[in-house]
């Protein structure tokens, strides 16, 4: 990941509103957020891997976040995030998705649909889950993905963009 992917999720995180008590937080809230971003975007999938995932990093992710008092623990991951408006991420998440679209300038983007097996439920009353996602062939990332309502042919129409869980070579 280069630095300009970084600055554009920097930009996109600081549309957040930092809720905590100014003058009490050792560790910046662009800095939390981002690093949380990017340790999910490689698998993490609860605090504690994303620590694990800024302690294996810490060199790399020093070249793009200043952590004035080093990197946060598992705790303060799960504290910072849990005080986050969900609304005010995804928007973030939406600006940064899209300035990365932008930096692509008509290179490949693949669409391509797919049907979760296993996702219906006739005891339950769900139908299968549908997903269509655009993806950066030449970056090998998945630019975003979207449910939707049934299995079509239809051209990809949504506008919505949704983070996906994909790893750049950070994560390698």
């Amino acid at each position: 990941m280069d630095g300009s992917a970084i600055e554009s999720l920097r930009a996109g995180v600081s549309q957040i509103t930092d809720v905590r008590v100014v003058g009490r937080c050792d560790h910046r809230l662009v800095d939390v957020v981002g690093i949380t971003i990017l340790a999910v975007l490689c698998g993490a999938d609860d605090f504690v891997a994303v620590e694990t995932f800024a302690v294996g990093r810490r060199e790399w992710l020093q070249q793009f976040f200043e952590l004035p008092h080093g990197l946060p623990s598992h705790d303060t991951f799960s504290r910072v995030l849990g005080l986050i408006d969900p609304k005010q991420l995804s928007a973030g998440l939406v600006d940064w998705t899209a300035a990365l679209q932008r930096t692509l300038k008509g290179r490949v983007i693949a669409i391509d649909g797919k049907t979760a097996r296993g996702s219906a439920s006739r005891k339950k009353g769900l139908r299968a889950l549908h997903l269509v996602s655009a993806w950066a062939t030449e970056q090998g990332l998945t630019l975003g993905q979207v449910a939707v309502e049934e299995k079509s042919n239809a051209p990809f129409q949504h506008n919505r963009v949704r983070p996906s869980r994909n790893c750049w070579s950070c994560c390698r």
